[in-house]
């Protein structure tokens, strides 16, 4: 693989995971939204702790949110091994660079290489 189709993978991945975390936290919000009131008020956790309809959905919410791991697991995964092919990139980079910038220093001599030297 080339750096380029490599981080064209890892882009896709990191972009699908971000897709499916955005739609996950879409669905924990809307699963979220009728527990509000109970939120809102004051003997809310009471309220949240006797009515068994809106403990039931507030354990739904908790582990749909908790199931939401393995999308970020993937997230960072992805984008780790983005990291990695930069690195590598800047490697080369760094690489070539000093090679060029070497070999004309080499060239050059101590003090460099100067016109008025060659009579």
């Amino acid at each position: 693989n080339t750096y380029i189709e490599e981080g064209q993978q890892l882009t896709s991945e990191a972009w699908g995971s971000m897709l499916k975390l955005g739609d996950k936290m879409g669905t924990v919000y809307e699963d979220f939204k009728p527990l509000e009131p109970a939120f809102s008020k004051a003997s809310g956790a009471a309220e949240l702790s006797t009515n068994q309809g809106l403990l039931s959905q507030l354990t739904h919410c908790v582990r749909s949110l908790l199931s939401s791991n393995t999308i970020l697991d993937v997230l960072g995964s992805a984008l780790s091994s983005a990291i990695g092919v930069f690195g590598q990139i800047k490697d080369a980079i760094v690489s070539i660079v000093s090679k060029l910038g070497g070999r004309r220093l080499r060239d050059a001599g101590a003090e460099g290489r100067r016109l008025y030297d060659y009579n």
